[in-house]
């Protein structure tokens, strides 16, 4: 995914993209990583780095040399980056992991996530990544349960009443006003003009004989 990245950035921006860094790309030193952080914190540009990665270098215990440490803890962590961009966000669902711990610890002025299946679950993972780029904005995890997850969960038994319906559309319908300010849902349609047509083929193929061992 990381090198994934990085040809996205040639292909679609090619001598336009900025400054690119890949820590991945720097091999297995704190000290070759140390100075490639130091150089895109005073130049700018953009820095690829894996969620293994980012957690173990943020660590304090995992990273024995002080200078490194300190290195890390301010590029990475505070003040660290400008904008922060989370791929495959659903990763950060559940907010008492580790690597969702290390990376609310980041200091930055924004922060995107990017996921193709923000709902994998059940509505508190995704109100986990909601919390992680807008903290507060659908209240604590247990008013989220409270008022929006268990009332939609009652409206969609086979067995639920009118009411319990009812009561689950204008829960979706608040929930959807809210989120408004800060999701942006793409469908297929954008990405329709890159893709090749689409064929269907129907094979037709002889079953060959069977036979008892």
């Amino acid at each position: 995914m990381l090198l994934n990245w990085e040809a996205e950035f040639d292909k679609w921006l090619g001598n336009r993209a900025p400054l690119i860094y890949s820590l991945q790309a720097v091999g297995s030193s704190n000290a070759k990583r140390a100075r490639i952080l130091e150089e895109w914190h005073e130049t700018g540009g953009i820095m690829i780095c894996g969620y293994d990665q980012y957690r173990n270098l943020t660590a304090p215990t995992r990273v024995q040399k002080a200078e490194h440490r300190e290195t890390f803890q301010f590029c990475l962590v505070s003040p660290g980056p400008l904008l922060l961009v989370c791929d495959e966000g659903h990763i950060l669902r559940n907010a008492k992991s580790g690597l969702a711990c290390a990376l609310n610890r980041i200091v930055c002025q924004r922060r995107i996530i990017l996921t193709g299946t923000p709902l994998q679950n059940n509505l508190l993972e995704y109100h986990c990544m909601i919390d992680f780029i807008r903290p507060g904005l659908l209240g604590s995890a247990s008013s989220f349960q409270r008022d929006f997850v268990r009332v939609m969960e009652n409206g969609q038994c086979e067995d639920s009443t009118a009411s319990e319906v009812q009561l689950m559309k204008q829960r979706a319908h608040v929930l959807h006003g809210l989120l408004r300010v800060c999701v942006h849902r793409a469908d297929l349609k954008v990405l329709e003009q890159y893709l090749p047509p689409k064929h269907e083929y129907a094979l037709k193929v002889k079953v060959s004989k069977r036979f008892d061992y």
